[in-house]
């Protein structure tokens, strides 16, 4: 799930009865009511594990990510009333391909990471950029060491750092290069909005603490 602000947001699960389970929130999360989605494609779903699935910016836009039977970018401009649809050029190498974090800086820059989980090690298939909302996804020029899960703008800077099994990699370009940090078994990252800190969870329960 994510929040535009302290009471509108959306939460979403795979696919039930054919149909992909989209809710809404009014009211803080005190009640929630389903939204009308694209329909999913065989196998599609979402990779939601490190909950940044759905990448929110201003007061409407939202950008969720999906995978396994699929590869998409369910987009929406205006709160959950409508979607459109996005087709990123990362490969269906297994399934489970996709994308597994989001994050937009603006309403037009954006970042995506994923690959595939079973093939940690494919790297170049791992990350892409846009600078137009998504209309046109592209690759990493310089990639990921492999398959990332988690993904994170460093507060008050252009920094996004992203985690996965493999390791963690950085870009101080929007997502076009990536270059490595260390090689630390991990599944999510968050930073606090203040205060300089943030957290990383991993394997076998660890929590690790990032100053900056």
């Amino acid at each position: 799930m994510s929040f535009w602000d302290a009471q509108r947001g959306l939460a979403l699960s795979d696919p039930v009865g054919g149909k992909i389970l989209l809710l809404q929130s009014r009211d803080g999360g005190r009640s929630w009511q389903p939204l009308e989605a694209p329909a999913p494609e065989e196998g599609e779903a979402f990779f939601a594990a490190s909950n940044a699935s759905i990448a929110m910016c201003g007061t409407q836009q939202a950008w969720i990510g999906t995978g396994g039977g699929a590869i998409r970018v369910l987009h929406t401009p205006d709160a959950g009333r409508s979607w459109q649809l996005q087709y990123p050029p990362m490969l269906r190498i297994s399934e489970a391909a996709g994308i597994y974090a989001l994050h937009f800086a603006s309403a037009k820059k954006g970042v995506a990471v994923g690959g595939a989980y079973d093939k940690p090690e494919l790297g170049r298939l791992a990350a892409l950029y846009t600078t137009n909302g998504g209309r046109r996804w592209r690759l990493s020029e310089e990639p990921p060491r492999g398959y990332r899960c988690g993904l994170a703008l460093l507060p008050g800077t252009a920094t996004y750092i992203s985690v996965g099994t493999t390791g963690t990699d950085l870009s101080r370009d929007g997502g076009k290069r990536w270059q490595p940090l260390n090689t630390e078994n991990l599944n999510s990252i968050r930073f606090a909005p203040a205060g300089r800190r943030g957290w990383a969870v991993g394997a076998k329960g660890a929590i690790f603490l990032l100053e900056y």
